[in-house]
């Protein structure tokens, strides 16, 4: 829906707050989640995850869409428990997300605030920031941040998660675009943003590292 897409790219963070006020009848989410974990069951992942609409990880289930549509969020989640040193379970996350962290359950992807929720129930360490700078200066090796950002071109515009962790002074940043099988190197943040036509942060979550 392109009103709704509008809408969160120009109202950003407040709407977002906003938008798991909006749910589903839990007996419909109940429904659709034992669906979806039956189309999910015979589709294996492997960590990292790039580029979400190649091969069957676009089929995987989320909500009323699948990975290729609507993933980045989870995929995020999921890349960043890995890059902390982790073991991450897709279908933990899809289904705690389905339940308790969807934007109209997936209409509009995963909501920042299931993602801390989440993180939260797993009992690791997590902080919010909205801006890069924050971010950036709290980030410790070993750590990994997920952002959540607008981007726009001159045919479309949406919002995208991506799990970003530094090595050596490089940021690697995942997923950042659905039909890349690699993760993409840039030398700071800020080249990062500029990386599109347009490239606006909602918010940055600093996962911590193990141990």
């Amino acid at each position: 829906p392109v009103i709704f897409r509008i809408l969160i790219f120009f109202m950003g963070y407040p709407l977002q707050m906003m938008l798991p006020l909006f749910r589903l009848p839990n007996f419909i989410i109940r429904r659709r989640l034992l669906e979806n974990r039956e189309k999910n069951e015979n589709i294996n992942l492997k960590f990292p995850l790039n580029g979400q609409k190649k091969g069957e990880m676009a089929e995987y289930r989320l909500g009323i869409k699948n990975f290729a549509h609507g993933g980045c969020g989870a995929i995020a989640v999921y890349n960043a428990l890995g890059l902390t040193g982790r073991e991450p379970d897709m279908k933990d996350i899809v289904t705690f997300l389905e339940e308790k962290g969807m934007n109209c359950y997936g209409l509009l992807g995963v909501n920042p605030t299931g993602i801390c929720k989440y993180l939260t129930k797993q009992g690791i360490p997590w902080r919010r920031f909205r801006d890069a700078a924050d971010a950036e200066r709290e980030y410790r090796d070993g750590d990994c941040l997920i952002s959540q950002y607008n981007w726009a071109s001159k045919k479309s515009l949406g919002t995208h998660y991506v799990a970003l962790a530094r090595k050596d002074g490089v940021w690697y940043v995942y997923n950042i675009y659905n039909d890349c099988t690699e993760a993409l190197r840039f030398r700071s943040l800020e080249e990062f943003l500029a990386h599109g036509e347009y490239c606006r942060p909602i918010m940055w979550i600093l996962v911590q590292r193990t141990g």
